[in-house]
């Protein structure tokens, strides 16, 4: 039986983010990413649907390695220069078993 739960160490797992953002001429869609420990990371996403401004994220092998709250926010570079953050959200990582 598959859970809602986002677990150590899963891999696949999309995060879709609406960013409100006309994503036509972005350059890079980013989650910057608080892990519990204090570490920011940068996540490259990808753009789904441009002109609604939908990019997902999968997670990959290393990514979800503390369990714990993470805070996740996205970042947006467009070809002009400018660039866009879109609203935190947070996401629990579980340990196994739990």
């Amino acid at each position: 039986m598959a859970s809602n739960k986002i677990y150590l160490g899963d891999r696949g797992h999309v995060f879709t983010i609406q960013t409100y953002v006309d994503l036509s001429s972005v350059n890079t869609v980013t989650l910057q990413v608080l892990d519990p420990g204090g570490s920011l990371l940068t996540w490259v996403g990808s753009i789904t649907v441009a002109g609604s401004g939908t990019m997902n994220y999968v997670t990959q092998s290393g990514d979800l390695n503390t369990a714990g709250v993470w805070e996740a926010q996205s970042y947006i570079w467009k070809s002009n220069s400018s660039y866009f953050h879109g609203d935190t959200f947070n996401f629990e990582v579980f340990s196994l078993y739990t």
